[in-house]
């Protein structure tokens, strides 16, 4: 039996047998819908984006005592809202005011047997837990395999993980879940053990019997994957990649394309909404969902930041249970709204630029993204693993991984691009290690910065 027979088989027996049996199927009646969706035209979109909010608003306004509240101190009513713009009347929402007032965020006809708990990885910090009603939670994953459909995948296809947030994954599988996994979810995560040396053929050899449809990875796990199997002249074929968790950089695309034969795209979302955009098959751009989210970039001073970078402020047009209304996620994007050569009217985002408090504040106050510095780094070409932490505005840390230590030449030559880049005198204590720590979320962060920037001022 050929393998798109396989996958269509369990696509319509065994995996809805098990999604029913976890009371986890509604989102497989969706999934034609998010296909219309996407099709909508530009004015169809904006009535549907529009819609949705007056909904949403009538809703928090009923069931949520915090938003309540917000309208009372903003002085306006559901019915006020006549416009996406008129959000902007709202306050920006903060992980903080969260913790602070769950309870009153909380809709109040949703009780606990109706929503699931989750949390963020706490990659900046301490994480947040977060509640999501199971209409949602099924109108996030019909739009997740949608993305995925994009690249050819279909559900029932095999798809593997080189996933680094181990609350994603059982690292201690019994034989029931393994078979569960071969004949339902067809998913499967390749775990930091897998990557050790002693275990890095035999890990090799099971991908290429597994053979994937699709490969979901942290661009940094499955980039040092890459270079340590080529580096040994191991062949390794994948069809298509998809990144996400942590910034793709145009080195690591070009790496993987060409290491693995592969299509690589990027992907961008967050714990609190799941997916929230995935890249244009036909353009280098990410589509989001605006059926299903507003989007805002914002200046420093809560001022739309038109087409420059700018903070993302994020409302969810389906989260009911536990409302997010221009959710300052942490990251810094450009919004595009230019015609797609792909024809689809979904709007864009032209490119995420990393977390805010990955921002690198020059002496003068400037801010710069961090990927200005690691590009800077890897245009050197030295074989060095680099993460930076700005102390303050000219006081850095340079911590690597090297077969051995940066020459004083290689650390001037540093210094003095670093200084051109920050137009300012800097100090870098340079500091040699035998591995670079990953986050609790499992994610690496390239650069660190202590220095508060302006939009968290």
């Amino acid at each position: 039996m050929t393998m798109s027979l396989v996958s269509s088989l369990i696509r319509r027996t065994t995996y809805p047998l098990y999604l029913r049996h976890r009371g986890l199927d509604g989102f497989l009646s969706k999934m034609d819908m998010m296909a219309r969706l996407e099709k909508f035209s530009a004015v169809d979109l904006a009535e549907l984006q529009l819609e949705s909010l007056q909904n949403l608003m009538k809703h928090v306004y009923r069931n949520s005592p915090y938003y309540r509240q917000v309208f009372r101190d903003i002085g306006m009513t559901p019915s006020d809202i006549e416009s996406i713009e008129d959000l902007r009347h709202f306050p920006v929402l903060t992980r903080d005011i969260i913790r602070d007032n769950m309870d009153q965020i909380l809709a109040e006809n949703y009780p606990p047997h109706t929503r699931a708990k989750s949390s963020t990885g706490g990659s900046t910090g301490q994480s947040l837990t977060f509640w999501r009603d199971h209409n949602c939670r099924d109108m996030k994953t019909a739009m997740e395999y949608n993305f995925k459909r994009w690249y050819g995948f279909e559900v029932g296809d095999k798809q593997l993980y080189f996933w680094g947030a181990a609350q994603d994954f059982d690292q201690h599988e019994s034989f029931k879940a393994r078979l569960v996994r071969s004949l339902a979810t067809r998913s499967w995560f390749v775990t930091s053990s897998d990557l050790d040396d002693e275990n890095l053929e035999r890990t090799v050899q099971w991908i290429r019997k597994l053979k994937p449809k699709l490969v979901q990875a942290y661009p940094s796990i499955i980039y040092s994957f890459a270079k340590r199997i080529d580096s040994k002249n191991i062949r390794l074929n994948f069809d298509t990649i998809v990144c996400s968790a942590e910034q793709l950089f145009d080195y690591q695309r070009e790496a993987l394309e060409v290491i693995f034969g592969a299509r690589v795209y990027n992907k961008y979302g967050s714990r609190e909404f799941g997916s929230i955009a995935a890249e244009c098959p036909k353009y280098k751009k990410m589509h989001y969902f605006a059926p299903g989210v507003i989007l805002e970039s914002v200046d420093s001073q809560g001022r739309p930041a038109g087409d420059k970078l700018g903070n993302l402020l994020v409302t969810d047009l389906w989260h009911y249970a536990m409302p997010l209304i221009r959710y300052q996620v942490g990251d810094l994007v450009r919004l595009e709204y230019s015609h797609c050569p792909c024809g689809s009217k979904l709007p864009k985002i032209a490119e995420v630029a990393g977390r805010v408090v990955d921002v690198v504040t020059k002496p003068n106050g400037k801010m710069i993204t961090g990927m200005t510095l690691i590009k800077l780094i890897r245009k050197l070409e030295y074989k060095i693993q680099a993460q930076l932490i700005q102390k303050s505005p000219n006081y850095f840390e340079f911590n690597y991984v090297a077969e051995k230590p940066l020459s004083e030449q290689k650390m001037n030559i540093i210094l003095n691009r670093f200084e051109s880049v920050m137009e300012s005198p800097v100090e870098i204590e340079f500091i040699q290690h035998d591995q670079l720590e990953r986050e609790k979320s499992g994610k690496f962060r390239y650069v660190k910065s202590e220095v508060k920037p302006p939009f968290l001022s």
